[in-house]
């Protein structure tokens, strides 16, 4: 699977709200990162189950791309998130992918 197809199985996984799926794309020691911020917020699969867990309680929650760029072990997209406040959140995603999961990801808010 390329790095783009497991980032598209990841987004079908997140909009079904199948946590098991959505978990199963990403790396044991998985990092998430807020634009400018050093360190992970996140920086385990464990943790990731559990915020997801918390958030695939909302029915409304639901992500589109709006645009994609794809490159080597990188894939970066414009997102747009609906059911998380009376608006939607436009976001950039940077995936990095590594022995095919995800490794790390980074917001742009």
């Amino acid at each position: 699977m390329t790095p783009e197809e497991l980032i598209a199985r990841q987004l079908e996984s997140y909009n079904a709200h199948d946590l098991e799926g959505f978990c199963a794309c990403y790396a044991e020691d998985v990092e998430l990162y807020n634009q400018h911020e050093p360190e992970p917020y996140l920086s385990s699969k464990d943790a990731l189950r559990e915020l997801y867990r918390q958030k695939f309680a909302n029915a409304a929650l639901h992500a589109e791309i709006a645009a994609r760029i794809a490159k080597g072990a990188f894939v970066i997209d414009r997102e747009r998130v609906t059911g998380v406040g009376d608006s939607a959140l436009d976001v950039v995603v940077i995936y990095e992918v590594a022995e095919g999961l995800i490794r790390r990801v980074s917001f742009i808010r």
